[in-house]
C-alpha cells in the first residue's frame, strides 16, 4: 500500500514547481525596499524615537536604542515591541518626565508669585501710600481680599 502512495505522486515534481532555480530569483519572491516617509515622525507611535537617517533614505534611526534598522514599516513596529526597545523607553521618558514635571510646578509657583506682587504694587500705586503705612495698616486688610 505505501508502493501505491509513492507511484502517485512524485517527488521531483513537488520541488520543480515551488523553487526557483538556484542564484536566480522570481518575480514572485522579489521583495521592493520601501524608503523612510516623512510622515512616519508624526504618527503617535513612532514621534519621540524615529528619526530618518540623512545619507540613506532606506534606513530609519530609533533616538532611544541609538540603532539604524531598515526603513520598512514591519522591520519599525518589531523594533518598537522588542524588549530592548521597551526598557530603553521606560528609562529615557521616565527620566525627561520627572524633571519636566518638577519645573512646571515650580513655574506655577512662579506665576502665582508674580501675581500678588503685582496685585500689592498695584494697591501701593493706586492708594500713593508710604511703605511704612502700608505695612501697619492696610497689610491685613489687602490680604482679607485676595
Amino acid at each position: 500500500m505505501a508502493d501505491s502512495v509513492d507511484s502517485e505522486y512524485d517527488v521531483s515534481d513537488i520541488e520543480s514547481t515551488s523553487k526557483a532555480p538556484r542564484g536566480e530569483q522570481s518575480q514572485a519572491l522579489s521583495h521592493r525596499k520601501q524608503k523612510f516617509r516623512d510622515e512616519w515622525p508624526t504618527i503617535k507611535e513612532f514621534k519621540n524615537w524615529l528619526e530618518p537617517v540623512p545619507e540613506n533614505h532606506l534606513k530609519a534611526y530609533c533616538c532611544y536604542c541609538r540603532l539604524q534598522m531598515v526603513s520598512e514599516l514591519t522591520t519599525i513596529k518589531k523594533h518598537m515591541r522588542s524588549l530592548k526597545h521597551i526598557t530603553s523607553a521606560k528609562s529615557i521618558t521616565g527620566m525627561k518626565t520627572g524633571l519636566f514635571s518638577t519645573t512646571t510646578a515650580i513655574r506655577k509657583d512662579d506665576e502665582a508669585i508674580k501675581r500678588a506682587e503685582l496685585k500689592i504694587c498695584g494697591f501701593i500705586a493706586e492708594h500713593n501710600m508710604a511703605r511704612f503705612t502700608w505695612t501697619r495698616v492696610h497689610a491685613r486688610q489687602f490680604f482679607a481680599r485676595i
